[in-house]
């Protein structure tokens, strides 16, 4: 093989990979920003879970028809965050399955930064690691809140860098309660760190009622069943609805998935 014949091999590999969703973190082009498009006029409340520099936030505008509920421990981002929050609350708490305390690891790329100590990044980025005590609560405090505001439905972003699956346990009574819910959550190497598995978050969805796709660039691809070797991605994004027929909203197509089998895949209309 000469160089130019790995070339062509590598960008095949990359656009395959970023085709079925993985290591593609641009919300603009990896299907994130297209699901909050696609359902920002059916829910009423938006709950933000590691908001970040809330740019979800401004995607969805500053319109008053959301209520969001945006949960961010790290100090530095509260007035970014307040300046961009129209109608709604930021709890400046970090978020899992039991209320306490801990540290929060603030590094560098304040975008990784979490409760989990991400151990695969290089010693020359964690080196610079700030850590700061921290009060961590869980989800299902704020039930009454969301119900309050709740007329249509809830969407749940959860982007929290390795805990994202003790959040949806903390928050299990809000998931069985409110009928209509959307959660857009994503899955990274940092599960494998913490010794958490994707088979955990689907099976607990799953027996709340929950449908569970994948997120790709072009759609929801559905998920039937749990294989092992989807802990072995390193990123993506996963989207779980109850309450919703995703085919009133998406057109779904019929496809061969990346096992010997086929898949159904519910298409957004601005990538096709």
């Amino acid at each position: 093989m000469n160089f130019n014949a790995f070339k062509k091999h590598r960008a095949h590999h990359v656009e395959w990979m970023t085709a079925n969703g993985y290591n593609n973190a641009d919300c603009d082009t990896n299907g994130e920003f297209s699901v909050l498009d696609v359902f920002s006029s059916e829910f009423d409340v938006f709950v933000d879970i590691g908001s970040n520099h809330g740019i979800f936030i401004d995607k969805l505008g500053q319109d008053s028809s959301h209520y969001v509920l945006a949960f961010e421990p790290n100090p530095l981002l509260s007035s970014i965050l307040l300046g961009k929050i129209n109608r709604g609350s930021l709890v400046q708490k970090a978020v899992s399955d039991a209320k306490g305390f801990g540290q929060l690891n603030i590094y560098k790329d304040d975008t990784v930064s979490s409760l989990v100590g991400r151990t695969d990044l290089m010693p020359h980025f964690t080196n610079s690691v700030n850590c700061i005590d921290i009060e961590i609560d869980i989800l299902d405090s704020y039930k009454s809140l969301v119900l309050q505001n709740l007329s249509k439905s809830c969407f749940i972003k959860i982007d929290a860098e390795g805990s994202e699956l003790p959040i949806l346990r903390g928050a299990s009574g809000l998931l069985k309660e409110v009928p209509v819910m959307l959660i857009l959550f994503e899955y990274s190497i940092a599960w494998m760190q913490s010794g958490y598995s994707l088979k955990e978050a689907f099976h607990m969805l799953d027996k709340l009622g929950y449908q569970i796709f994948r997120l790709t660039p072009f759609g929801l691809e559905s998920i039937r069943f749990y294989t092992p070797c989807m802990d072995g991605s390193d990123y993506c994004n996963y989207f779980a609805s109850k309450g919703v027929k995703i085919s009133d909203f998406l057109r779904h197509e019929i496809l061969p998935s990346t096992t010997n089998s086929w898949s159904k895949i519910f298409l957004f209309s601005n990538r096709e």
